[in-house]
């Protein structure tokens, strides 16, 4: 009988020490764990090759719902708006621990995404002495976060790593696309170090784009997309930014040879076609690769009104410079930049204030589509959490949603995403609904 009581009270102290940390009398932290699985069973992720989709720049969405960092990773239930820890640990405190997926601080976060039905991302480890770049696997459901691969070591002696936290990370046909980014320690100069890793899911080898992994020589590679057997990025050559094209499996690259003022900005459409802006530019251009040839294709126009001396108003047309170009595939969007232009009448001092931030929509073709004023009071919303009206700035795309990143006005570390359908959008009367809010650390 004493044996008996023995082996009992030994099963219940380790049954106790399993799983994250919690301090008796301690609750939640105002968010219920995904789910209440104590032994979750080890699942084998088959990496599925796929497209990467040039138009979801930061939305990592199921068809049941959101993942997403604020202070942790979190999921938000798209049904009933339930936002919770990503974690299934029973009694987890998401304090941090190292048994915790959601808040773990032995990694930080260096982007992360949806891919074959996981969250991929890449995450940072410091240890006494390195920073060690890894990848990781993390189930839907918060129940494992396993590791797929070191793909770069650093000596702390040399440099602090810098993380890109919430960035999309980009897997395009089995490939991991990883920028690198380090802070040298030079004496009397900040010094960064720069690199691009791209990890093979099917045959777990790591291959860099430069001749050195990582060097303060290397340049870094900004504006990343993928498109068919490519991988496209930008890079400072001299005073020229150049866009260039690597094949994912052969190796090869090659350098476009677009107008003088590419200042970066390009979308891809297909194999052969490039659409971009030039420096400062107020128009689109199309590049096709087999031919060479370039053509300056739109010229972005804005409505703007005045008030005569007379109080009569009056409409006229300027140019608009461009400030991103976003595509779902189907449509392009060019992003004009923000203007407030204010007049005067000089006759009854009557003020008018005008905010103007057009977005344009164009086919494939460049064929103009609509022109919204996304600075309108449609497009200002004052949230029950936001202390402010919140501003529009960031658009992503997934088939008919469109999700839109607000921000206060002034920007306090928090952002907004709301979604509502493209339809309703390309008509000039978006409804926006919540999805989640976003928290920078």
């Amino acid at each position: 009988m004493k044996r008996f009581v023995y082996l009992m009270l030994v099963c219940i102290l380790f049954g106790g020490l399993t799983g994250c940390s919690k301090r008796v009398g301690d609750g939640d932290s105002g968010s219920e764990n995904v789910t209440k699985e104590e032994n979750p069973a080890k699942t084998e992720v088959k990496f599925v090759s796929a497209d990467y989709q040039p138009g979801n720049t930061r939305i990592r969405k199921t068809d049941k719902g959101y993942y997403y960092l604020n202070k942790g990773l979190r999921y938000t239930d798209a049904a009933t708006g339930k936002d919770m820890y990503l974690c299934n640990k029973p009694e987890c405190r998401h304090d941090g621990n190292e048994f915790c997926v959601a808040t773990n601080e032995k990694y930080r976060f260096n982007g992360f995404c949806i891919y074959s039905g996981t969250l991929v991302a890449a995450m940072i480890e410091e240890t006494d002495t390195q920073y060690l770049y890894k990848l990781f696997t993390i189930a839907l459901d918060g129940s494992q976060m396993n590791e797929l691969a070191t793909y770069y070591t650093f000596e702390k002696s040399q440099g602090q790593a810098c993380n890109r936290y919430n960035s999309q990370l980009i897997i395009h046909r089995n490939k991991v696309i990883l920028p690198i980014e380090i802070l040298g320690q030079e004496a009397l100069e900040d010094t960064f170090y720069y690199g691009l890793a791209i990890y093979d899911l099917d045959t777990n080898k790591v291959t860099f784009l430069d001749e050195e992994a990582v060097s303060r020589e290397n340049t870094e590679s900004t504006n990343i997309s993928a498109y068919g057997d490519y991988v496209y990025y930008c890079r400072k050559e001299g005073k020229k930014t150049v866009l260039h094209r690597r094949h994912l499996t052969k190796g090869t690259d090659e350098a476009y040879k677009l107008l003088t003022g590419f200042g970066g900005t390009y979308i891809v459409l297909d194999d052969d076609t490039v659409v971009y802006s030039k420096k400062l530019g107020r128009g689109l251009c199309v590049h096709h690769h087999e031919t060479g040839e370039n053509e300056e294709k739109v010229t972005l126009q804005k409505k703007v009104t005045h008030i005569l001396t007379d109080g009569q108003l009056f409409e006229s047309m300027m140019e608009d410079e461009l400030g991103r170009l976003c595509t779902d595939g189907t449509y392009i969007y060019a992003f004009g930049t923000s203007t407030v232009i204010k007049s005067t009448n000089n006759e009854t001092g009557e003020e008018m204030e005008q905010r103007i931030n057009n977005l344009y929509v164009f086919d494939r073709a460049l064929e103009e589509v609509t022109v919204i004023n996304r600075a309108e009071d449609a497009w200002t919303i004052t949230w029950e959490n936001a202390e402010e009206e919140l501003y529009p700035y960031l658009f992503s795309f997934i088939g008919d949603e469109a999700y839109v990143t607000f921000t206060p006005e002034e920007f306090n570390g928090n952002e907004y995403v709301f979604q509502c359908k493209r339809s309703a959008l390309l008509a000039g009367e978006p409804k926006f609904e919540f999805a989640y809010s976003l928290s920078y650390r």
